[in-house]
């Protein structure tokens, strides 16, 4: 899952514009940038709750820490 949210962030800053919809609701559509802040609150929100649903917030979180990075990494050139 960390994986999948580290490829969200890198998609999300290379191409913020770029239009998504919901699995089981493909009428709802949204912009990657915009989906962005509003996952990486949640994922912020699951970790300082420690909520007991067996959710791994911080893995999700690191993999979108990873996601951003790693796309400044390759802006500048060094992949």
């Amino acid at each position: 899952s960390g994986v999948v949210f580290g490829m969200m962030g890198f998609n999300a800053r290379l191409d913020p514009t770029r239009q998504y919809s919901l699995a089981y609701f493909p009428s709802f559509k949204f912009q990657a940038g915009h989906a962005l802040p509003v996952v990486l609150l949640i994922t912020l929100l699951g970790i300082i709750a420690r909520n007991q649903s067996g959710v791994a917030h911080a893995a999700h979180l690191g993999g979108l820490l990873f996601g951003l990075l790693y796309y400044e990494a390759f802006r500048i050139g060094w992949t």
